[in-house]
């Protein structure tokens, strides 16, 4: 693998992975600190591969774009927190944290554009209705 940057952003980052993990394991147990483990190994992979849309998150925007994907995982985690199938605070808090990607979604450079493309529209559409209506009390005083 060839680094295009300083090691140092993989030492520190790898660091902070370790306390992670640390903190997982301590907080949620063996089962679920695995799950947390590969995950988190799985996102510092496609941190450093030069794959384009492969985090997690990504996947999630990929997934959200289709309304029963957000409706499914909301019901699941109604359901699983309802039952009492997750009852630590910190798994809870981490599905509800995994839930913003649905509400808060990635925009597309091109979408963002065309947004500001029509923002001046509007914008010149009335600057020159403005002008109209200062001509029109003009012609009339």
């Amino acid at each position: 693998m060839h680094l295009k940057e300083s090691p140092t952003r993989f030492v520190v980052g790898g660091l902070i992975g370790v306390a992670l993990i640390a903190v997982a394991y301590t907080i949620t147990g063996l089962l679920w600190g695995t799950l947390f483990t590969l995950l988190l190994l799985y996102e510092a992979w496609t941190l450093v591969n030069d794959f384009p849309g492969d985090t997690i998150s990504e996947i999630i925007w990929v997934l959200a774009k289709r309304p029963m994907v957000p409706w499914i995982f909301g019901v699941a985690t109604g359901w699983a927190i309802g039952s009492r199938f997750i009852e630590n605070v910190w798994l809870i808090g981490a599905l509800l944290f995994l839930q913003g990607h649905f509400f808060f979604q990635k925009q597309d450079a091109e979408v963002e554009i065309k947004d500001l493309k029509e923002k001046v529209i509007d914008q010149k559409i009335e600057i020159v209705q403005q002008k109209v209506e200062i001509k029109k009390l003009e012609d009339e005083g």
